[in-house]
């Protein structure tokens, strides 16, 4: 009792001087004082455990004297287990019993680490686990399949169990070797018995624990290397059991016994492991996406999720709910990028990441989920939405959404595809669009006019553009190839021949140049003066390959007359003098708004 109180007391009085010292340095910097304080240092604390002070200091010194007697000391390990084999070997006790006993040999030495580790011993506890590492994983390879002691469903478990307990030592004793050994062993031992047994189902789960492990102990050891190496072993097993069970020609030995359902659900567990953690540390521990984040997101994604639709395709049974399953997971994205992230952490690239994402799954969820007269729709009403929301709220990135949403729903709907035919085919008739087409063209016309009646300032940098000159494009290609459709479906004379037709096609051409120039004057619309070139470009190239083989002295002197004028009238149309509609001021801080409101 009294040596509490005395040891009561020494502590009160460390507590007044710390006290008196932190408030001597705060009253100097008040007044501004230039006095020198710093002679006045806390006095540090005597160990209270004086002993196991030392010893904690003398056990972290690393020497070659050290280093050289637990490489000895491992040696002697090592002879214990080789004993044990030469007597399994020799018969004198069973197979069974000798693997047994090697593995709780093992496993004794893992137990000395984590008393090792508890002694603040670090050098010698990662020379214990070494040592079991070493010993433990080449036994439950042969025990497998050499002894054929473990079935290939009790030796992922076995290999679970010990991967468990040297993590756990790894994890609590701050043991980074022990970490890396361990979960390259049982990552290479997973991969050795997969070829050996030719059984994906139960090595694949431990590969896909071992990575949720490895992750984890990145995010709260630091040790960031491990998980990369776990990760791809992970994406490589679960992209060969995807190839295997959406085969069309079937499984074939040796991998016959390979699970058609029980694939899908790893693929899907291989996506929800990793998006789950990333999810769990970007929005509850408020971090920001990493590199190893962005592109394992993008391996699971295409492995895991995608892995489970080709199989579900080839099987023709869960292909709908996957696609259902995806556009749920696009709305979360969407909610959590704006109603969480962007609140809390700005538009950084955690906004980024999961808006994405959300497109990502929208697209690919939307297009497997339902036909294309639901999806199209669907996609240029969301094009629609984002063009109005990214003008609504300044979003550089919600209006790169409505570019991609339109180009995606063009791409499919054959706008492009009828372009090229409208104005590269020398035949007479192209291809017109369809309904579906004429539906996009007039959503990307819409598109176009919201982006640019929303996005105000005549310096906004060509990044911000991009999304209104990508619909631009879509916007001209299919309004060009509109009018000549237009033309051909008259059914004259001039119709059916195709010089007087690819002389139409120079005149539109022409037109669409000279009209885009005129509009591009306008400094609020300069992305369309990005097209002039190109569309004289596209021309002349028409003129070589269309029009000169097909043409009469009557259409090329049309045609070459319409692109003379062109090539003359364009450059000139473009020419400013400066900034028109908005004074120079209001374009800077137009401009400097934009910039501080990207994202």
């Amino acid at each position: 009792m009294g040596h509490d109180l005395d040891r009561f007391e020494t502590d009160l009085e460390e507590l007044r001087t710390v006290v008196a010292t932190l408030a001597s340095r705060v009253e100097a910097l008040e007044t501004g004082a230039q006095q020198d304080i710093t002679a006045q240092e806390i006095p540090s604390r005597p160990p209270s455990h004086p002993k196991a002070a030392e010893v904690a200091e003398t056990s972290q010194q690393v020497t070659p004297a050290a280093v050289i007697t637990l490489v000895g000391r491992s040696c002697l390990v090592f002879c214990g287990a080789f004993l044990l084999r030469a007597i399994t070997d020799a018969g004198t006790i069973a197979q069974g019993t000798g693997i047994i006993l090697g593995l709780a040999y093992a496993v004794f030495w893992l137990i000395a680490a984590e008393r090792a580790g508890r002694k603040h011993s670090v050098l010698s506890a990662e020379f214990h686990g070494l040592s079991s590492v070493l010993i433990a994983y080449p036994i439950l390879i042969e025990a497998t399949h050499s002894f054929n002691v473990l079935s290939p469903a009790t030796a992922p478990l076995v290999l679970t169990l010990v991967t468990a307990f040297g993590l756990a030592v790894a994890w609590f004793h701050r043991l980074p070797v022990l970490a890396w050994a361990t979960s390259l062993a049982t990552m290479s031992t997973a991969l050795i018995l997969i070829r050996l047994t030719y059984r994906h189902e139960p090595f694949a789960i431990v590969l896909l624990l071992l990575g949720l492990a490895t992750v984890w102990l990145a995010y709260r050891r630091g040790w960031h290397g491990i998980r990369w190496f776990t990760a791809f072993g992970a994406d490589l097993v679960v992209l060969h059991m995807s190839v295997l069970a959406a085969s069309a020609s079937g499984i074939r030995p040796p991998f016959d016994e390979l699970s058609i359902p029980a694939t899908g659900l790893i693929a899907l567990a291989l996506f929800v492991i990793y998006m789950g953690s990333f999810a769990i540390r970007t929005l509850v521990r408020h971090r920001n996406v990493t590199a190893f984040e962005v592109l394992q997101t993008v391996a699971v994604l295409l492995v895991g999720f995608g892995g489970a639709a080709r199989i579900a395709r080839s099987t023709g049974s869960g292909f709908v709910i996957l696609g259902l399953a995806a556009i749920i997971l696009s709305l979360i994205s969407y909610a959590v990028a704006f109603a969480s992230v962007d609140r809390r952490l700005g538009r950084g690239t955690n906004f980024f990441f999961f808006t994405s994402l959300a497109i990502v799954l929208m697209l690919y969820g939307s297009s497997v989920a339902a036909p294309e007269t639901v999806f199209l729709p669907l996609w240029c009403v969301l094009a629609l939405a984002a063009a109005g929301l990214g003008g609504r709220f300044d979003r550089v990135t919600l209006r790169a959404h409505a570019a991609v949403y339109i180009l995606a729903a063009s791409m499919t709907a054959g706008i492009p595809g009828a372009a090229k035919d409208a104005f590269m085919n020398s035949d007479a008739q192209g291809h017109p669009l369809g309904t579906l087409g004429l539906l996009v063209l007039g959503f990307s016309l819409v598109c176009y006019l919201v982006l640019a009646a929303t996005q105000v300032g005549t310096d906004t940098k060509w990044r911000a553009r991009l999304p209104r000159f990508i619909v631009a494009v879509i916007t001209a290609a299919g309004i060009g190839t509109l009018i000549v459709n237009g033309f051909e479906s008259t059914g004259g004379t001039y119709a059916s021949d195709p010089g007087w037709m690819a002389a139409i096609r120079s005149l539109v051409l022409a037109g669409a140049a000279l009209g885009l120039a005129a509009a591009g004057r306008r400094e609020t619309l300069r992305e369309l003066r990005w097209l002039v070139y190109p569309i004289l470009a596209i021309g002349g190239i028409k003129l070589v390959l269309v029009d000169l083989p097909t043409g009469n002295p009557s259409t090329l002197f049309l045609a070459f007359a319409a692109y003379g004028t062109a090539l003359i009238l364009a450059p000139r149309l473009m020419k400013r003098s400066g900034p028109q509609g908005v004074p120079k001021s209001e374009s800077s801080s137009g401009s400097n708004r934009s910039t501080a409101n990207d994202g």
